[in-house]
């Protein structure tokens, strides 16, 4: 796995971080990581499960770990079991990743429409802006727009990088990206959910 930016670092407890750190970049589709993070993932749901006597985690905190760990599993059905409970900005942004996981564009852009007051947004644009690599490779995410169609971007350059004739440099940093956008939502989700 890519370095776990210092930001989700601070924030991720210490059960989940061998966990994200095991994990393969995932793919810019629904395919299941190899090696499996299944059992793992299982153990750890068991462990913090709202029913255990020690539940350190509230009902939607949970679900969306869950969410985001099944889309680093690559299991797509999983991680929307567990988004589709919240129809919150932070419920809302993992289903739209979902969605554009499995290739379903336009109910991508729905669910970002859906979460385009979501904060992350915001950081997520700011590191493509930051990084002059992403700006020279993407550059239909780096013009002005609002924040809907800079969302509708990002799913359109999804949809780009997943086409046969995508170059391996546009594969590469929508990979990058897809992983910083996954990590800024989670450590999101640990800071204002409780």
């Amino acid at each position: 796995m890519p370095e776990i930016m210092s930001i989700l670092g601070s924030l991720l407890p210490e059960d989940l971080r061998p966990l994200v750190e095991a994990a393969q970049l995932p793919s810019l589709q629904g395919t299941l990581a190899q090696p499996s993070l299944k059992d793992v993932i299982l153990k750890w749901e068991l462990t913090h499960s709202n029913g255990a006597s020690k539940a350190r985690f509230s009902a939607e905190l949970q679900d969306l770990i869950l969410a985001a760990l099944w889309l680093l599993e690559g299991d797509l059905d999983q991680s929307h079991r567990f988004s589709q409970r919240w129809e919150t900005l932070n419920g809302s942004y993992w289903h739209a990743i979902m969605h554009r996981r499995e290739g379903d564009w336009s109910n991508s852009k729905y669910w970002y429409r859906r979460s385009s007051k979501n904060p992350v947004i915001n950081s997520f644009k700011q590191t493509i802006l930051a990084h002059h690599a992403y700006r020279a490779v993407l550059p239909e995410l780096v013009r002005p727009m609002e924040v809907n169609e800079f969302l509708e971007a990002w799913v359109d350059v999804n949809q780009k990088a997943v086409a046969t004739e995508a170059s391996d440099r546009l594969v590469t940093h929508v990979r990058e990206l897809a992983w910083v956008e996954w990590q800024l939502l989670l450590a999101h989700c640990f800071h204002v959910i409780r």
